[in-house]
């Protein structure tokens, strides 16, 4: 955002008293036109909401006309073709000349905000529009030619206020409920005649049970996937990561690759855990062997260990792209999402470890719960945008450590009205064996009831040892309800059944 909010005034108002001035924004207008030169995709995001003539300057209304054209023409409009077009047209000068177009470029605005400052104009641009016309209509009602034609000034009114009214809805995206609905049913038609007996609708999880109760990760939906520290969310969240990447997503992509595009933010942990833990788990679930990750950082690897870690490490999908700034906002999380998708030429899947350590940038007179509505809103809406799935981990209220059972449900969540609002689908991963570890009673003399307590302990320990259920406790598209998978503690592999990660002596 432009600092210097006088030069501006200096540049288009050199005589002009500030209190004289119409309602207007020249910060926003400064910071939409920047966006658009420094990234032309910014203009699909303010095309439906503004007209050249939106913006207060004649100098930003000549530039924004400009860009317009340029880029529905199909061309590059940028800070130095802007330059070159008002050197050839003679006016350079006349819009501030080349400091000015730099100064613009150093104000531009990223991410969602750009839709927001796009409104601020079109409203001051609005309230100005009302302004002229009550001038307008009192000028005609005090002069004694028009007093008398009192039909024809309140007609002059509706036409006035309408175009005002039509200023405020552009933007808005009627279809016809035909045409969509004709548009729906092609697609399930496709499915019907392409698609396989039972395939879900979204990407795969690599849990089939899953899949099915949730369709898969489906494009434009928010997944929150809540526990408290130990379920293994971090874990289970970075398996469905690794394994949409891995997956082909169909026909090779001339704009990208032809595996899926994950962009993982490990708000928590760095990419060095992170690697650790992945090439941890592909070894375990490739079978080339059993290594846990923790002996990594503590030095205790011998040469085959590492050589079974350098096998999983090599199957790490060059489509899953991971960034470890901490502190993010949800904005910061977009503007990032959109560049990963220009760059790599498609994106298939977001995942964010985790909700309560990024940045809400908290108002004034705003609380913590307002904050966190406010940020999972931003991202349905980024979801919505981008068109892909969106998982977002949650930590849970301490809560859950009260009660006898612990497995979650909704009001676990922090703030769990705001969060449950926006998601699409909730998830609880849960490990009942971490529980059951830290509850081991005394064993006790032989056939004592210290004994017969602990040797059901140690049935339902063994029963539940590797065992994760997902809870899906919201699902707006299907059903919900409980599924199993197995997941290994030490490797973080996550698997459908146990079978899936048994090693045989001949394999290593």
């Amino acid at each position: 955002m432009m600092s210097d909010r006088k030069s501006m005034q200096d540049i288009h108002f050199p005589d002009r008293q500030a209190k004289a001035e119409p309602p207007h924004n020249l910060a926003a207008e400064a910071a939409v036109l920047g966006a658009i030169m420094f990234d032309n995709n910014a203009f699909q995001r303010t095309q439906e909401i503004l007209r050249h003539d939106d913006f207060y300057t004649e100098a930003h209304q000549e530039l924004y006309h400009a860009l317009e054209s340029r880029i529905m023409a199909g061309g590059i409009a940028d800070g130095v073709t802007m330059r070159e077009h008002f050197e050839t047209t003679g006016n350079l000068s006349q819009i501030g000349g080349t400091k000015y177009l730099e100064q613009l470029l150093e104000s531009a605005a990223f991410g969602p905000e750009i839709d927001d400052y796009a409104r601020m104009i079109r409203h001051s641009a609005a309230r100005r529009a009302i302004i002229e016309a009550g001038d307008f209509l009192r000028a005609c009602a005090e002069s004694p030619e028009e007093s008398g034609q009192i039909t024809h000034l309140l007609e002059t009114a509706r036409e006035k206020l309408q175009s005002v009214e039509d200023m405020r809805l552009r933007g808005s995206r009627w279809e016809s409920a035909q045409s969509s609905t004709q548009r729906t049913f092609a697609q399930m038609e496709h499915m019907v005649r392409h698609g396989k007996p039972g395939e879900v609708q979204g990407l795969k999880t690599g849990i089939p049970d899953l899949d099915q109760k949730l369709q898969g990760l489906v494009h434009s939906r928010l997944i929150i996937m809540g526990g408290r520290p130990g379920m293994g969310k971090s874990g289970a969240a970075a398996n469905i990561a690794t394994y949409v990447a891995m997956t082909p997503h169909g026909q090779p992509d001339a704009l990208g690759p032809d595996t899926h595009v994950v962009g993982f933010f490990s708000l928590e942990m760095s990419k060095e855990d992170y690697d650790r833990r992945t090439a941890s788990s592909l070894a375990h679930k490739k079978k080339f062997g059993r290594v846990e990750y923790q002996d990594i950082g503590q030095g205790k690897l011998g040469q085959s260990q590492l050589a079974i870690l350098g096998q999983g490490g090599r199957l790490v999908p060059e489509t899953l792209f991971i960034d470890d700034t901490p502190f993010l906002s949800a904005s910061d999380i977009a503007v990032r999402s959109r560049a990963l998708k220009r760059s790599a030429g498609r994106l298939d899947l977001i995942v964010i470890d985790y909700l309560q350590i990024m940045n809400f940038n908290i108002g004034r007179n705003e609380n913590l719960s307002a904050a966190i509505g406010r940020t999972t809103s931003a991202l349905k809406q980024m979801a919505k945008e981008l068109r892909v799935p969106v998982i977002a981990l949650s930590q849970l209220s301490r809560q859950v450590e009260q009660r006898d059972n612990k497995r979650p449900m909704i009001s676990d969540l922090r703030e769990s009205g705001a969060v449950e609002q926006d998601a699409d689908q909730i998830i609880f991963p849960f490990r009942p064996e971490y529980y059951l570890n830290k509850d081991e009673p005394p064993h006790g003399p032989k056939d004592s009831k210290e004994e017969l307590r602990w040797m059901e302990w140690w049935a339902s320990s063994s029963a539940s040892k590797g065992v994760m259920e997902f809870n899906v406790a919201k699902n707006r598209h299907g059903a919900e309800g409980r599924v199993l998978a197995h997941y290994d503690a030490g490797t973080d592999a996550l698997v459908p059944n146990k079978s899936d990660l048994e090693i045989k002596e001949g394999m290593l």
